[in-house]
């Protein structure tokens, strides 16, 4: 009798508990991020909700049975990983709901009640995050990969991945260009041709050699042809590459025996998501050098499992050296993997020793010594000091009637004072546009120092502009609209200084059609699921959760391949622009090889193989 009294009071306390959470995540999920005003807790949780509707109880009571079958039910473990990444992800949501409405904490620290309020939308995403990651992380345990043979038509697609995987990429991007033929020319596209052309002074402010092969390939066919054969012939020679690389990618998944339709997938992923097609038919630096980036990574992964062949190591050398030309912060990247792989991987050491003095040599010498004796200097302080300047452009209007006119004259040397009134919190052009170019490193130097000090007068302003520049890398369900996602517009002019019409690059199709393409690209925001695809935050989050699978497994030496695209990331955290898509894609196009070594432990196995794991060291 004692005993049926015990179920029964813990079966009672069971339904209780998944009760509640499933009316906090309901609650968290519905609610609008409003700063309450009314005292009564009631009331205050009846503003923010709305009307009480059918949908909502059926959402209740659904998520009531998922946290039955998945937290409570006896026989399902606690999770400690799920637990651990479903808070780090509702405290993303969270602080994407306050910063996305108010541009501050207001929606978590306004009030006493306001941090109630916030708390409980936190614990409501916080359940439902640990139960979907948690069925996730079971579903993963339990995954046993599959290599069958295959007949007719798709024995003949696996034999040739690699020409099906470039053709049908390269099919679904050529559709898409015909619409915006002869190809997009943005504002850094057109800098960079205005550049090589002479109308603008040559800088690095965007990497010289992206410069250089851009304006060459133009310059030929503007020679053959006019302006728009020059653009065409950019975006052809730029479209061919990178669906190379993107199916060289693929067919290397395929190699690696993960299953088809997987592989098929990751093709689709390259083919018909809109960064590709888009950005396929812009003339800017970022389509090459993902193209490259990809290249590298995939070079690296295939020396990690010991698949780099003959020519593995000048694969590696190449397609780093091209990282390192074509982007200015790409050295950093690349010497970070080739020491992880120089820790990992015990033969080929020699190879990856002499790739990477290489790289040093050539980075140091051609972005280095070169380019200074050529007077080609850059100018990307500004860019690179952009948070540090933002803060201070936020303390200037929070706190400028504490600023000394000494202390004023210090940030004047830098950017004028006076144009800090431009401060936009999830922009650094509108203050960029003003930096000093004749400001000194002594002047620089002075500048950080009382930035330093303002920091120690009220650190929550810095604080706020830092989360301003970062929070769209962190939010899934935000999309930064004060630049264009895709870049789909053309400047006309190839420059403003000069009026020869055989410079001027036009679209030949109609507007119309092009803005049927144009919302077809910004339909994949607003559809669910899909929008994950098109969206910065989503693939922070996928690489944390595929970081925290191999960590569960205590897999360490994999997890140390993850370490460049958290350095991607970070860098993309001090950009001037908040959660940009463009700034995103190195991580988006490496994402299959990612993939590939979660699952590596989980990789079929042919009679006639060895295990797929890596040469490392003892």
């Amino acid at each position: 009798m004692k005993n049926a009294t015990q179920k029964s009071c813990s079966s009672w306390w069971h339904w209780v508990t998944v009760s509640v959470l499933a009316f906090l995540s309901a609650f968290a999920v519905n609610i609008q991020p409003t700063v309450v005003e009314r005292t009564n807790l009631f009331g205050m949780f009846r503003s923010v909700m709305g009307e009480v509707e059918p949908a909502h109880i059926i959402a209740v009571v659904a998520l009531a049975w998922l946290y039955h079958r998945v937290l409570l039910r006896e026989g399902r473990p606690f999770s400690l990983t799920a637990l651990i990444v479903g808070g780090l992800f509702s405290a993303f949501l969270l602080v994407g709901m306050s910063f996305s409405t108010y541009e501050d904490f207001s929606f978590i620290t306004a009030s006493k009640r306001q941090f109630a309020l916030a708390l409980t939308v936190f614990l409501g995403y916080w359940a439902i995050l640990y139960a979907g990651i948690k069925l996730l992380l079971e579903k993963l345990d339990g995954l046993a990969l599959k290599d069958r043979p295959y007949t007719g038509l798709w024995h003949k697609i696996d034999r040739h991945i690699f020409a099906f995987s470039v053709l049908i990429i390269l099919v679904c991007w050529v559709i898409f260009w015909a619409v915006y033929f002869p190809g997009s020319v943005p504002h850094d596209g057109r800098y960079q041709l205005n550049m090589y052309l002479g109308f603008q002074t040559m800088s690095q402010h965007h990497p010289y050699y992206s410069t250089l092969l851009m304006g060459a390939i133009y310059s030929i066919g503007a020679s053959i042809g006019s302006s728009n054969f020059g653009v065409a012939l950019y975006v052809a020679f730029q479209s061919v590459v990178c669906a190379v690389i993107y199916g060289a990618a693929c067919s290397y998944l395929r190699k690696k025996r993960l299953p088809l339709p997987l592989v098929l997938g990751f093709v689709l992923f390259f083919a018909v998501v809109p960064i590709w097609c888009t950005y396929a038919q812009t003339v800017m630096k970022d389509t090459i050098y993902v193209g490259f980036f990809a290249w590298f990574t995939l070079e690296c992964v295939k020396c990690f499992f010991g698949d780099g062949g003959k020519y593995g190591c000048l694969r590696l050398a190449i397609s780093a050296a091209l990282v390192c030309l074509f982007r200015n912060e790409g050295v950093y990247i690349v010497v970070l993997a080739l020491l992880i792989l120089l820790f990992l991987v015990k033969l080929r050491r020699k190879g990856i020793l002499i790739t990477l003095a290489a790289i040093l040599a050539v980075s140091f010498g051609l972005n280095g010594v070169l380019l200074d004796e050529m007077g080609i200097h850059s100018d990307s302080k500004p860019e690179s000091l952009s948070l540090l300047i933002q803060q201070v452009a936020r303390y200037s209007i929070a706190y400028g009637d504490d600023l000394t006119e000494e202390e004023k004259a210090v940030i004047d040397a830098v950017v004028p004072y006076d144009k800090l009134e431009n401060y936009t919190p999830e922009l650094f052009d509108n203050v960029k546009r003003y930096c000093r170019g004749s400001a000194t490193d002594e002047e620089w130097s002075d500048f950080i120092a009382l930035w330093a000090q303002l920091f120690l007068r009220h650190p929550l302003v810095y604080i706020e502009a830092a989360v301003n520049e970062i929070y769209g890398y962190l939010d899934p369900f935000y999309f930064y609209r004060g630049m264009d996602a895709y870049q789909l517009y053309n400047k006309a002019a190839l420059t403003d200084y000069d009026t020869d019409p055989e410079l001027y690059s036009t679209y030949v199709t109609s507007d119309d059609l092009r803005d049927s393409a144009r919302q077809y690209a910004y339909l994949w925001q607003k559809i669910p699921i899909l929008s994950f695809l098109v969206n910065p935050a989503a693939y922070v989050w996928a690489g944390i959760l595929l970081l925290a699978v191999l960590l569960r497994r205590k897999d360490w030496r994999t997890a140390l391949m993850y370490l460049p695209p958290i350095f991607v990331v970070l860098i993309c955290c001090i950009s001037p622009v908040n959660g940009l898509l463009r700034y995103m894609m190195p991580v988006c196009a490496c994402m299959p090889q990612y993939v590939l070594l979660c699952l590596r432990s989980k990789l079929p196995v042919a009679a006639d193989d060895s295990p797929p794991a890596p040469k490392t060291a003892a």
